[in-house]
């Protein structure tokens, strides 16, 4: 049995190119997910990870409590705030300053994730895994970003977008 679920727009511009979805419901609980890539990650209540396949949910090994997939990979964020990828099947923990350990992280970036930190600082990894966080101007306790846009919402609960301009040389 399919549910519908009205989705309501909070802002306007122009004609609403939003419409009601028709959804179904998915068997399991999860806390936080994301989907990107073809893939679909979560993680449960326990701060256990699954990934969905046709057959079902699959339990990956670790334990985070924010996962994110996208073109920058699988990404991750554990109780601690310590950053990990998903390199071959394995959590692999990812090197950064003390005022970088995230409390969210985003993989949607066309090559580098983001994400912001305890104290709502903004960071992107610039150059890929090996290279160094850059801290964002701003303030925001949750970032996403796609391939022409990263969202946003500070303390206060507003919305803010940033288009993202790629130069080619």
């Amino acid at each position: 049995m399919s549910q519908s679920l009205d989705i309501q727009p909070s802002f306007t511009h122009g004609p609403s190119v939003f419409s009601p979805l028709e959804c179904r419901v998915v068997p399991g609980k999860l806390k936080q997910l994301d989907v990107g890539n073809g893939q679909m990650f979560g993680v449960s209540f326990s701060n256990q990870i699954y990934t969905l396949y046709s057959t079902g949910w699959i339990l990956v090994p670790g334990s985070l409590k924010h996962v994110s997939v996208g073109p920058a990979g699988v990404w991750g964020v554990d109780s601690n705030n310590y950053i990990y990828k998903l390199v071959g099947g394995d959590w692999v923990i990812v090197p950064g300053e003390l005022v970088c350990l995230l409390t969210q992280v985003d993989a949607g970036g066309m090559i580098s994730p983001a994400g912001v930190n305890m104290n709502d600082d903004i960071f992107c990894l610039t150059g890929g895994q090996g290279s160094s966080w850059i801290n964002i101007p701003g303030k925001l306790k949750y970032y996403s970003c796609g391939p022409y846009s990263c969202w946003g919402v500070n303390a206060a609960d507003n919305i803010y977008i940033m288009k993202v301009i790629y130069r080619h040389s």
